[in-house]
């Protein structure tokens, strides 16, 4: 499983799209939540398109209103039986869900991007809490990918953590020191960055096996060219 925001199309875009091109070919993940979906570039469906042994079913869900050229989008190797979206509350920002086939169990997917303003929780938390109750209706073991603008000490994040866990910190202990900015838009070193990119799982009948910092390697020869200004997580989850 792995989640990682695009930037859209800024920032070098052109020269950032066969890192990450060759971060999927490399871990070569299940299931994908994508987050800054430049949508009049297809964005998402040009990565997939680079790695076709993949197979991976795609949805993008575009944000609200005039926002709408940005989208999220999850990418599944698994067969999709539903797909639904939610406009969460204070404007602009979406969620998707889908529940997916494994073969063995269906997993319910879920994909967001929290808003980035203002400072305190006062639209954030609501749009989790509204989050959490929408999937709460699906009646299968949960992942939640996203980027949800919120430190690990945030009244948000402690609202998801008391449904679901943390696969970085269910395996490592602790989340990671960071993961914003990357130098491809700031020179701050990771001690001066955020923790606000998550994978959640339902603890109560899924095990994380791995997590890791994915996205973390600038190119070989611009060492402040990298995938994208977030490092992405990457887990690996079992049916327990």
């Amino acid at each position: 499983m792995l989640t990682l925001n695009l930037r859209h199309h800024r920032d070098r875009w052109g020269e950032r799209f066969p890192l990450v091109v060759d971060v999927i070919r490399r871990h070569r993940p299940d299931l994908i939540g994508f987050q800054e979906v430049w949508r009049p570039i297809d964005q998402s469906d040009a990565i997939l398109e680079q790695v076709p042994e993949l197979a991976l079913e795609l949805k993008v869900v575009p944000k609200q209103g005039d926002y709408g050229r940005e989208g999220i989008a999850i990418a599944s190797r698994y067969p999709l039986l539903s797909h639904e979206t939610l406009d969460l509350p204070g404007g602009e920002r979406v969620a998707q869900r889908a529940v997916v086939d494994t073969g063995t169990f269906h997993l319910c997917l879920a994909n967001t991007h929290l808003h980035d303003k203002p400072a305190d929780e006062s639209i954030r938390l609501p749009q989790m809490r509204a989050l959490l109750g929408w999937l709460a209706e699906v009646d299968a073991p949960t992942v939640l990918t996203g980027d949800m603008n919120a430190q690990p000490e945030s009244s948000t994040i402690r609202a998801a953590k008391e449904r679901y866990r943390s696969s970085y910190e269910a395996v490592h202990g602790s989340e990671p020191q960071a993961t914003f900015p990357t130098p491809l838009v700031s020179a701050t070193g990771p001690d001066q960055g955020s923790t606000i990119d998550y994978i959640f799982f339902s603890g109560d009948s899924l095990r994380v096996e791995a997590a890791s910092i994915v996205a973390d390697r600038s190119h070989p020869a611009d060492e402040t060219l990298y995938p994208s200004d977030h490092f992405g997580i990457l887990a690996e989850i079992e049916f327990v």
